[in-house]
């Protein structure tokens, strides 16, 4: 059994006992693929072709002696040529991917192997940043614990008959920074007297990534947001610097 992308080596000995071996002449044909090469052996009858391209089945492979007279003599050989499967088309989802998120391979587009002698089977490989991750070899889902923000993630997806195998299909997923989130935001005081300077103070800050808290803040009045008020203390209108006489945070 040989693959349609292989190189054969033919190898065999032409002799005859009134005529030097050089002077003859060999043709090597086949029976699916026609004429294969032609030549004249060396000085010790050794004739050799090297052949690629092979068209897939199963070839009768003649080697054809003949002397000057144009007696002939044959050999012959068997070789099956297996069909290398084509390669899958993948995908990695989500399109969109966070920490929060596991990375699950799809194939859109299978291997085609077109003489299937076996089943076709797929291999798994993994990579992070171009370095390969032999740990999670074989998953179809990487989990979203193996993830870090700014990764860049790639999976190769090899098909084989059992014979051959087809190139990689590729496929690669950036992971995007997470959103972090709090539990709670409490404004003091929470009476508005004419002194008052209102204070922001949220809570509960949880980030898978890790990111240090950091807040951005809005303040508004009767729901409208108030302009330029966007620090965690607002004071109101009627002290020096306020905005208005009252507010309320969101």
């Amino acid at each position: 059994m040989v693959n349609a992308v292989d190189t054969v080596s033919f190898q065999g000995e032409a002799h005859d006992d009134e005529e030097p071996d050089s002077s003859l002449s060999v043709t090597w044909t086949s029976d699916l693929s026609g004429l294969l090469g032609s030549g004249n052996p060396d000085s010790s009858g050794s004739v050799a072709l090297n052949v690629s391209g092979l068209s897939v089945g199963t070839h009768l492979v003649t080697l054809t002696v003949e002397n000057s007279s144009g007696l002939t003599g044959t050999d012959t050989v068997t070789i099956q040529v297996n069909s290398v499967p084509t390669a899958p088309v993948v995908d990695l989802n989500p399109t969109s991917a966070s920490t929060l998120d596991d990375l699950t391979v799809s194939i859109s587009v299978g291997s085609i192997d077109t003489d299937g002698p076996s089943a076709v089977s797929y291999s798994y490989s993994w990579t992070l940043d171009g370095n390969p991750q032999p740990g999670y070899n074989g998953l179809t889902t990487l989990p979203a614990s193996a993830t870090s923000a700014g990764d860049l993630w790639e999976v190769q997806v090899v098909a084989t008959d059992g014979f051959a195998s087809s190139t990689a299909g590729v496929a690669s997923r950036s992971i995007e920074n997470s959103a972090p989130s709090i539990t709670s935001v409490v404004v003091t005081p929470t009476i508005d007297v004419a002194s008052a300077v209102f204070t922001a103070q949220p809570a509960g800050w949880t980030d898978v990534d890790g990111d240090a808290p950091g807040y951005l803040y809005q303040w508004y009045s009767g729901g409208t947001p108030i302009l330029g008020e966007t620090s965690a203390t607002l004071i109101p209108l009627g002290q020096p610097g306020g905005a208005l006489l009252s507010c309320h945070s969101l």
